[in-house]
């Protein structure tokens, strides 16, 4: 069934696509110097390996036998102290995700639909706003992970022209960087909202957007701000772009500024065919517009006042995307329904692109999160992290790729903060996410720990492995390609005492104690020595006393008669 569906996706992707790379992929081979490690026996050895970032790792044995890596769940709490008996196993980069936080949210109504989040971080303050418009302010401690909820919530049906109380409405937050201020965006407009002032101060100050070039579309699909740019998807009426402030340094300007629509003219569509875009993202100078059924359309934005598709990937029934760097996930579903994920690496100079998995699974998927490594999908309660790369090609084994973890009625999954761990050698960096399910706020730690070797030998052995890692560099500094991989090759000599008895630090033991019990004689011999010298002058001694005294009274009688 499977090979039928992805049979069936590569048809639907090869009417009209380039999908041809630009060059051919290579891999080329780096030959390191031999190594020796010494393990110490019934204990899980640790070895870090040349290429931490190697996505890739084989461990061959002299036999030429490959042992597998095995399966780590995303939970596991801690890498190090994975289980090994009596050999080695290597790992290459693992992902690892920690929950920090589960915060029920208080609220009075059941029917409560959360829409949206935002995190100021440099105020430590969360917003979250509900589907029917009310504005809820947490205060979070980072530090412990702690937060507090706000009393006061905002309703911001006051602040728009809304004539029904009961609204549901798909609103979304923008913040611009730098800006002191934060819009939120439904089809009722634009309201400003303050970063750094608590709700519950009366002097909290919510300004609507009353500019007439601000555009009220009927629905708001989707929304990507970047620096001071901001798109709105807005499903038939395509993306509207606006700027935030008339220049990108006026931080307290509470004013977006239109500057164009992309609609079917700039995407080269005939106007008698409906478009329908429910995707939107701002990267540097380029703009990724996702439509349901016509697919991915990439312009590039530099002249604002005009705008170049540069790209087009035709793929119908979409339902979602994201994108990092060269990488580009897409969510859509076949005519029967059935989901599936498109990795496909983008090579914008030569317009060219190239299908390089497809993820067939079941789960229904609502939204996306990418890294610089991963793609993070949410679903309804299980949710996958995808490590992602031009390179995923190459891998062997696809369970390395592929990592889930559980969260009910998850919504929204968002980036927080990152931290350098510039101490650490078992992780180079620390991200953490935020996020809200259908009643509780939430908090995760992500680490990506460096490939490694855990080895555990039971008894005395010797073993030579061969070492194989792939990676996108060898060396440091190294120029890197998208086309181009490394494959690192190196032998290891791993040499284990075993237990006490086998190992040669037995003999030692057995000299020193040689050693030892002789010095000890010696010295009993000493003592023992000294000792009947020291009991033989005391008995001369008290001999001596004894023949004195005896003496003396003589002497005594002698004088008396």
């Amino acid at each position: 069934m499977i090979y039928l569906l992805l049979i069936q996706i590569e048809l639907l992707l090869a009417v009209n696509t380039s999908r041809i790379r630009s060059q051919e992929s290579q891999t080329l081979q780096a030959v390191f110097p031999d190594s020796s490690l010494k393990a110490i026996h019934n204990k899980q050895n640790i070895y870090l390996l040349n290429i931490s970032q190697a996505y890739d790792i084989e461990l061959i044995d002299e036999k030429g036998q490959i042992f597998e890596t095995p399966y780590i769940s995303l939970d596991n709490l801690d890498l190090d102290h994975f289980i090994v008996e009596n050999e080695c196993v290597a790992f290459p980069k693992n992902p690892q995700l920690t929950e920090l936080m589960d915060y029920q949210i208080q609220n009075k109504s059941d029917d409560t639909f959360y829409s949206d989040i935002i995190s100021a971080t440099d105020y430590q303050d969360l917003y979250i706003v509900t589907q029917d418009l009310m504005l809820i302010q947490f205060k979070l401690n980072s530090q412990y992970w702690v937060v507090a909820q706000q009393k006061k919530q905002i309703d911001l049906k006051k602040y728009v022209d809304v004539k029904d109380e009961k609204i549901r409405t798909n609103a979304f937050f923008s913040c611009p960087k730098g800006h002191l201020n934060c819009l939120v965006i439904s089809e009722y407009g634009g309201i400003w909202i303050p970063k750094f002032i608590d709700f519950d101060d009366e002097s909290t100050e919510i300004v609507p957007e009353l500019d007439k070039n601000f555009i009220k579309r009927r629905e708001i699909k989707r929304i990507s701000t970047f620096e001071s740019i901001l798109a709105i998807a807005a499903g038939e009426d395509g993306v509207d772009i606006y700027r935030c402030g008339y220049k990108i340094s006026s931080n307290f300007d509470k004013k977006i500024y239109y500057l164009h629509t992309i609609s079917n003219s700039l995407m080269e569509i005939p106007s008698s065919q409906q478009i329908y875009i429910i995707g939107v993202k701002i990267q540097d100078d380029l703009l990724y517009v996702l439509d349901e059924d016509l697919g991915v359309y990439i312009f590039n934005i530099t002249n604002s006042s005009k705008y170049h598709l540069i790209m087009k990937i035709p793929i119908p029934r979409t339902i979602a995307f994201d994108f990092y760097g060269n990488t580009l996930m897409v969510v859509a579903e076949t005519v029967n329904h059935i989901q599936y994920i498109l990795e496909i690496f983008l090579d914008i100079t030569a317009q060219t692109y190239y299908v390089n998995r497809v993820y067939v699974d079941d789960f229904t998927f609502v939204d996306i999160q990418m890294t610089k490594e991963y793609a993070i999908f949410i679903a309804e309660d299980t949710h996958m992290i995808i490590k992602h790369s031009i390179f995923n090609a190459f891998l062997k084994n696809n369970k390395e790729l592929v990592r889930t973890f559980f969260q009910e009625q998850l919504i929204r999954f968002q980036h927080f903060s990152s931290e350098d761990e510039y101490y650490s050698q078992r992780y180079s960096q620390t991200t953490y996410y935020v996020g809200f399910s259908r009643k509780s706020l939430h908090a995760w730690k992500f680490r990506n720990y460096n490939s490694f070797i855990n080895c555990n030998f039971n008894q005395k052995v010797q073993k030579q492995y061969t070492l194989k890692l792939n990676a996108s560099a060898c060396y440091l500094n190294q120029q890197t390609s998208p086309y181009i991989q490394c494959q690192m090759i190196q032998k290891i000599n791993i040499e284990s005492d075993g237990t006490l008895l086998e190992s040669d630090s037995l003999t030692a033991i057995i000299v020193v104690s040689s050693i030892s019990s002789s010095i000890l004689l010696i010295l009993i011999i000493l003592l023992c020595t000294k000792w009947r010298k020291f009991v033989k002058s005391i008995q001369l001694k008290a001999e001596n006393l004894k023949n004195l005294k005896s003496y003396g009274r003589i002497q005594e009688q002698e004088q008396n008669a």
